[in-house]
């Protein structure tokens, strides 16, 4: 639908300018009159048509003046001015409003056709273009709200080297100068209303987020969350540009951590457990920061967390070794039963774990091959058969892992493949495929070549051009068309890629059918 505000004090010549355009515009139109100039301003920031016809000569505000009014408020409306042949005088000013095209009046009905439809091809050409901008912003927005997450979650478990984390921060558009890592565990039995399905835990997790964001944002700081484990784990980072003037090292974490306690209570009605750790600026000492915000956070509440025996044990599971994941177990389960943990508060502590644990295996394992489910713990009442269902838990987690080596399978790499299979038409980006992944570019590029003995590129173009050949032989369409058709807006590229490919032109290819 395209808005137009015909501009005349003549009734007689709006009546045949629409007219016209009903009979010679394909398009959907809404026309708008306007009687003199005044009227043209205020009913232009009413409707806010795409294109203004616009009388020079009106009573009171004249065309001129009402053109360059209407342009302070919409920059982008195309206005064409009807004039008669002495009114020449005005076009240098017109050109100065920047006025799209003049029409002599009378005007004539080849003459409006024409203009109207080079405009209306123009602006279609701007909203194309706007739409893919936007489209590209949103999909850049997912992807780095994914690369976000899988950020702390790999710092948070795995741990990360200073080149890793640079590079994740750099693709994230995120400077560095220091930084501060910090846990929230949301008590949700405090809440008024019962939160019993992970998708209700999920969309409070995320108000809690945008409290904890909006605070510490309004501080000058980036925060970058993780919001799929049990408790949001987040960094704290104070860019390296003059935004931020706050020195993170003066700061007292725990009032800031009072404040944002105090703002959740007063907007959701829950109570919330945080704990900050310490202020680092070299990458390298991220993980001692999140160990300090996890023992603040056991202070608060009464909880251990064991943080090398997690990083531990994942490790030992990605390997697949069952001698090292029961040794590690083994010295996990003599701290738990040392410590001043009461039985709920271990037992709780399993929980969490073995929700990182699945967490991990979501991406690991494909269809067919079943995902260990989390070990039912709530019935048990004595600290041995606890320790002996996280055990049985670890053992199915081990022998539903042997499954995926033995089938030497990638979920992630057959997912991005159904999905360039479906999309193959459209340009389709390397980060794009890894976001469907569920996978870093860099780690996805590594993978996809291992699994596939080629490259994702290589996979694209022969996906492109198996299509191509079977267009070819089975339609009479045009090598161009044939060629946007597949994804490909350059023909003499296309061609040059098929024959890379087949060892013949398209044409050769179709003349042999």
């Amino acid at each position: 639908m395209f808005n137009i505000l015909i501009a005349d004090d003549e009734k007689l010549e709006r009546e045949a300018l629409k007219a016209i355009l009903k009979k010679g515009i394909d398009s959907a139109l809404s026309i708008h009159e306007a009687v003199n100039g005044r009227e043209s301003i205020v009913t232009a920031k009413s409707v806010k048509p795409e294109i203004i016809f616009m009388d020079i000569k009106m009573p009171g505000i004249d065309g001129l003046e009402a053109a360059r009014e209407i342009r302070k408020s919409l920059p982008e409306v195309s206005i064409v001015f009807l004039t008669a042949f002495n009114q020449f005088e005005y076009a240098q000013e017109a050109i100065q409003i920047g006025v799209d095209f003049f029409i002599i009046k009378p005007a004539s009905e080849f003459h409006v056709i024409d203009v109207t439809s080079k405009l209306l091809s123009r602006i279609e050409e701007r909203r194309h273009v706007r739409f893919r901008e936007e489209d590209n912003r949103l999909k850049l927005e997912r992807v780095k709200e994914y690369l976000e997450t899988e950020f702390v979650y790999n710092l948070v478990i795995r741990g990360m080297d200073r080149d890793k984390f640079n590079n994740y921060l750099t693709i994230l558009d995120v400077s560095f100068l220091e930084g501060v890592a910090g846990i929230v565990s949301i008590q949700f039995d405090t809440y008024p209303i019962a939160v019993n399905s992970d998708y209700h835990k999920q969309i409070l997790r995320k108000r809690v987020s945008f409290i904890i964001k909006k605070i510490l944002g309004d501080m000058g700081f980036n925060v970058l969350m993780n919001l799929e484990l049990t408790s949001i784990y987040f960094i704290v980072v104070k860019p390296e540009d003059a935004v931020c003037n706050v020195d993170p090292g003066n700061l007292n974490w725990k009032e800031i951590s009072g404040k944002i306690i105090s703002e959740v209570g007063k907007e959701f009605s829950v109570e919330i457990l945080m704990g900050f750790g310490k202020v680092f600026s070299d990458p390298g000492d991220s993980i001692a920061s999140i160990i300090a915000a996890k023992d603040a956070l056991s202070k608060n509440s009464n909880t251990t967390l064991f943080i090398n025996w997690e990083i531990g044990l994942e490790e030992a599971l990605i390997k697949g070794s069952r001698s090292e994941v029961m040794s590690v177990f083994q010295k996990l389960r003599e701290s738990l039963e040392s410590s001043n943990l009461s039985f709920e508060q271990t037992r709780q502590y399993l929980l969490e774990l073995g929700t990182v644990i699945r967490h991990y295996s979501v991406h690991q394992f494909p269809e067919g091959i079943e995902q260990p489910a989390l070990p039912e713990l709530e019935s048990i009442r004595d600290i041995n058969t606890l320790m002996d269902e996280f055990k049985l838990f670890l053992n199915a987690f081990l022998y539903q892992r042997s499954l995926v080596r033995k089938a030497n399978y990638s979920p992630a790499i057959e997912a991005a493949c159904s999905y360039l299979e479906k999309k193959f038409r459209s340009d389709i980006t390397l980060e794009e495929a890894a976001g469907k992944a569920g996978l870093s570019s860099f780690y996805f590029s590594k993978l996809f070549k291992k699994i596939k003995n080629v490259t994702f590129i290589e996979y694209l173009t022969l996906l492109r051009i198996d299509e191509a050949k079977k267009l070819l032989k089975e339609t009479n369409m045009s090598i161009r068309e044939i060629s946007e058709n597949i994804g490909y807006g350059d023909q003499n590229y296309f061609t040059r890629v098929f024959k890379k490919v087949v060892a013949m032109s398209p044409s050769a290819f179709r003349a042999k059918k």
